[in-house]
C-alpha cells in the first residue's frame, strides 16, 4: 500500500487517478484470519500490560475469545446482533472484539468518555444485545437502557466476565463463523461527533482486513478504545501477524517516554492533541528510539511539527489523512513530503481524487482549496439507519467533508473542515487560518475558532483559547494579536472566550459541537 506507483492527472476532468489494487483479504472473513493468525503465532506475545508488565500470549488470547465467544451464543447472540463494549483499555477489553467476529456479530463500541445524551443517543441507535462495561460505566449505562426501555444484557468486566472465561464445552473444537461475503458489515464505529451528533459507520469484513495492512509492526502503543478506527484497525492487523500491543488504561503523558523504551516500541500513534501533552513532559536532553509516529485526527501547525523533528530526530514521523469512511486516503511515508511538513502526502494506490467546489460541484485544478473526494473500492458500506446516498456524488466519489487542494508535486494539504468553515457576509471563513496564527503565541496551548450567529454579518469569529501555564495573557491581548497578522475578513470579532481545558472527543479531537453550545448562546447579537 505504501509502494511508490505514479498516478495520472486529467487536465480536462481534474481527476487524479492511481491503479487498482489487486491485494486478496482473506476469502473466509475477518473472524477466521484473526483465529488463524492467534492459532499460528500461539507462542507469541499477544499483549503487554504497560504499568504491571504481564504479558498475554496468544495461546492464552485465543482461549479467553472462544470462550468468550461461546458463552455469547449460549446467551442467544450470533450472526448480525450488534456487540458493545464500553471500557478503557486493558487485557481483557478487546476479546469481546474478537469473540464477536468469530461468532458473526457485529462490533457497535461506546467510549467511557462519552457524555449520558450521546451515550443515551448511541445505544438507542444500534440497540445491542449485550453490552461489556467497565465498572465506573455500569450505573449511568443501566440508566439508560431502564429509560429508553431496551433490551441489553449489561456484563460487567470486572464483575461478570470470569463466567465468559470458564471452561466451555466445545472449546476444543471451535470453529468459525464464515460469512456468505467479505462485503457484509463486520464492525460499525460512530463518527466523531464534533460538529453533529455522531452517525453510525458500517464497515465490511473486507474493509477491516484491507486497511489493516497499513498498521502492522512489532510493538504497537496507542491509547484509543474501540470506539476510534486506528485501535479497530491495528488491532486485526496485529492479530493477523502475530504482534504485540502494548496495553494503556490511561492516559499518562510523563509515562509513555518510559513505556517506549522499555518495551522497545517500534510504532505509536496519536492525536496533534495528545501529542502537545506528551511534548510538556519530554524529559530534558532526552532522546526516544520510537522508530514511527504516526499523528493524526485533526490539524496541527507546521511550527509543532517542527517542533517534534527537533525532539525526535531518530523516529519517522507521518502525519496522516484519512476518516472513518474511508481510512488511510494518502500515502504520508514518502521522502516527496520531506520539505512539507503540513502536507498528509500523496495520491494512494487504488484511489481516485478530485477538488470540487462543494456548492457548486465544479472540479478545481491544482493549488485551488476545494472539498476533498475520493473514490476507491475500500470503503464503508454506508450509514446505519439512514439514507447514505448522499455521501457519495453522482459520480462514486466520497464527499469527504474536508477541503484541500494537491500542489504541483501532488502533494495533498488539509485547510480545514467544510462543517468547521462558516459564512460571514457571505463569504466563507476558515477557522484553521486564524487558528495557526494564535496558535503561533508563545503563551497559548491551544485555540478553536468558532461561528456564532450574528443578525448582520451571519456570523462571527469567536476564539477559544487554552493558555500555558501561568500566562497572563487578557482575551483583549489575544484578540489584538490575531487581529494585526490576518486580513480584515479573517478578524476575530465575537470576541474572545479563555477555558481551562479544551473539551474533547472520545478520539481526543477538540469537540466544536460542544464549544458552540458552550459559547454561542452568550455571544448572539
Amino acid at each position: 500500500m505504501a509502494s511508490e506507483i505514479m498516478w495520472s492527472y486529467d487536465e480536462k476532468t481534474k481527476v487524479i487517478s492511481m491503479p487498482e489494487d489487486d491485494h486478496k483479504t482473506h476469502p473466509k472473513g475477518l473472524g477466521y484470519a484473526m483465529y488463524e493468525g492467534m492459532k499460528k503465532y500461539s507462542n507469541n506475545v499477544a499483549q503487554i500490560d504497560a504499568v504491571t508488565g504481564k504479558e498475554d500470549l496468544y495461546s492464552s488470547f485465543l482461549q479467553r475469545s472462544i470462550r468468550t465467544a461461546l458463552e455469547m451464543k449460549n446467551l442467544g447472540i450470533g450472526v448480525g446482533d450488534y456487540v458493545s463494549i464500553c471500557a478503557r483499555n486493558t487485557l481483557d477489553s478487546s476479546i469481546p472484539y474478537i469473540a464477536s467476529s468469530f461468532i458473526g456479530s457485529i462490533l457497535a463500541s461506546l467510549d467511557p468518555s462519552l457524555s449520558a445524551t450521546d451515550m443515551t443517543f448511541l445505544l438507542n441507535d444500534c440497540k445491542p444485545k449485550i453490552i461489556f462495561v467497565e465498572m465506573e460505566c455500569e450505573e449511568i449505562i443501566r440508566k439508560i437502557i431502564a429509560e429508553k426501555n431496551l433490551c441489553v444484557k449489561v456484563v460487567v468486566f470486572e464483575k461478570d466476565f470470569k463466567l465468559f472465561l470458564q471452561p466451555k464445552q466445545g472449546e476444543d473444537n471451535f470453529e468459525c463463523y464464515v460469512p456468505e461475503c467479505n462485503s457484509k458489515t463486520a464492525v460499525i464505529l460512530f463518527s466523531s461527533g464534533t460538529t453533529g451528533m455522531p452517525k453510525g459507520i458500517c464497515l465490511s469484513h473486507n474493509y477491516i482486513m484491507y486497511h489493516s495492512q497499513g498498521m502492522l509492526t512489532d510493538v504497537f502503543l496507542n491509547f484509543a478504545t474501540l470506539y476510534w478506527i486506528s485501535l479497530t484497525i491495528a488491532l486485526p492487523a496485529l492479530v493477523m501477524n502475530g504482534k504485540t500491543r502494548l496495553v494503556c488504561k490511561d492516559y499518562e503523558p510523563e509515562k509513555v517516554w518510559g513505556y517506549i523504551e522499555k518495551y522497545k516500541v517500534t510504532m505509536m500513534q496519536q492525536t496533534p492533541y495528545l501529542s502537545i501533552k506528551l511534548m510538556e513532559t519530554l524529559p530534558k536532553n532526552f532522546v526516544t528510539s520510537l522508530p514511527t509516529f504516526l499523528i493524526g485526527g485533526n490539524q496541527m501547525t507546521e511550527e509543532f511539527m517542527k517542533e517534534l523533528h527537533r525532539a525526535m530526530p531518530n523516529t519517522k514521523i507521518w502525519f496522516t489523512y484519512g476518516q472513518t469512511e474511508l481510512i488511510g486516503m494518502c500515502n504520508a511515508r514518502t521522502p516527496l513530503i520531506k520539505n512539507k511538513l503540513k502536507s498528509v502526502g500523496i495520491p494512494f494506490i487504488g484511489c481516485s481524487y478530485k477538488i470540487v467546489d462543494p456548492e457548486t460541484d465544479e472540479c478545481l485544478g491544482l493549488n485551488k482549496p476545494g472539498e476533498i473526494r475520493v473514490k476507491s473500492k475500500w470503503c464503508m458500506n454506508g450509514y446505519l439507519n439512514r439514507d447514505s446516498t448522499d455521501a457519495w456524488d453522482e459520480d462514486g466519489f466520497l464527499k469527504t467533508g474536508d477541503v484541500g487542494y494537491f500542489d504541483d508535486d501532488f502533494c495533498l494539504f488539509i485547510v480545514d473542515r467544510v462543517k468547521e468553515m462558516f459564512k460571514y457576509k457571505g463569504m466563507h471563513y476558515v477557522p484553521a487560518k486564524v487558528e495557526k496564527v494564535l496558535q503561533g503565541h508563545p503563551d497559548i496551548s491551544m485555540a478553536v475558532v468558532i461561528g456564532v450567529p450574528h443578525f448582520e454579518d451571519e456570523n462571527r469569529a469567536l476564539a477559544v483559547v487554552v493558555l500555558k501555564k501561568d500566562s497572563k495573557l487578557t482575551p483583549k491581548e489575544i484578540e489584538e494579536f490575531a487581529n494585526t497578522r490576518v486580513d480584515e475578513k479573517w478578524w476575530i470579532r465575537a470576541g474572545v472566550e479563555i477555558i481551562d481545558t479544551m473539551p474533547i472527543t472520545p478520539s481526543s479531537k477538540i469537540n466544536r459541537r460542544l464549544l458552540k453550545q458552550m459559547f454561542s448562546k452568550n455571544n448572539i447579537y
